[in-house]
């Protein structure tokens, strides 16, 4: 592949197997890629913190130039740790959004840290917090939300999680988006953030286009950034996110990030 200048890719389904390991076929990929010049980042959903605590473990540590985390909300150079952010939700809409579906059977988060704090404990949360390595906390979500926030979690099961978005619809709220990432997992953001718009300052920080940046990923929540750049699907991903892009490759299991980046570059 010719011009490409940035490597994109998401974690869960992509970058990391089932077993939520990073096969090694990921890792020399990866590294032939960053000996030809070309810098690898992750786009994320999840906190800084929590990605950070997870690089050692998917063995990533050395491996990684940039993370877009929180959806676009932080950027961060891994070299010099400096830190970018940008369109937190605020901590009134917060509120607003903890009083419209509180009645549900459903965990309202926020993070801190590598912390995932909850106003109520759901078998969905604990699941959560076990799948990712998450710490758990329970308290009054309210009083504990003083300040901004780069997201919202809402943690449940898939039938509330389909009643939440009914809910979201009926209210159409232009003060924050919502979309889901899992069947378990409904993420809040504000409506000008996203994985492109955290990709795009990172483009900005490296002098680069669109054109120049490869992006892999599986799941709906990946469908702007895979359009918006030269987008690569899993094998595993799903049908809609297949049809947008022009790149295929192997599943997560079988390490298809770095097959891809072997045999293309």
């Amino acid at each position: 592949m010719k011009d490409i200048k940035l490597i994109v890719s998401d974690i869960d389904g992509t970058l990391i197997d089932k077993k939520h390991e990073c096969p090694n076929r990921n890792i020399e990929g990866i590294e032939y890629a960053k000996r030809k010049g070309i810098p690898f980042a992750i786009g994320t959903g999840r906190p800084y913190a929590m990605v950070k605590k997870n690089l050692k473990r998917w063995n990533l540590e050395n491996h990684c130039d940039y993370l877009v985390c929180n959806n676009g909300a932080t950027i961060i150079d891994c070299k010099t740790g400096q830190q970018k952010s940008q369109n937190y939700l605020p901590k009134d809409v917060i509120h607003q959004i903890i009083d419209t579906y509180q009645d549900l059977n459903v965990s309202l988060c926020v993070f801190e840290n590598d912390t995932l704090v909850t106003n109520k404990i759901t078998e969905a949360y604990l699941y959560r917090c076990k799948e990712a390595n998450i710490n758990k906390r329970q308290t009054d979500l309210k009083e504990y939300v003083v300040c901004d926030h780069p997201k919202m979690l809402l943690v449940s099961d898939h039938e509330v999680q389909v009643e939440i978005l009914k809910r979201f619809e009926s209210l159409n709220p232009c003060s924050y988006r919502m979309f889901a990432s899992s069947p378990i997992l409904t993420e809040v953001v504000h409506p000008d953030l996203s994985k492109v718009a955290g990709i795009d300052v990172l483009c900005q920080m490296l002098n680069i286009q669109r054109e120049n940046v490869l992006c892999f990923g599986d799941e709906m929540n990946d469908f702007e950034m895979l359009s918006s750049f030269n987008g690569v699907a899993m094998e595993n991903a799903v049908d809609q996110i297949k049809e947008i892009c022009e790149y295929q490759t192997l599943s997560c299991d079988e390490g298809g990030v770095g097959d891809f980046l072997l045999k293309y570059f």
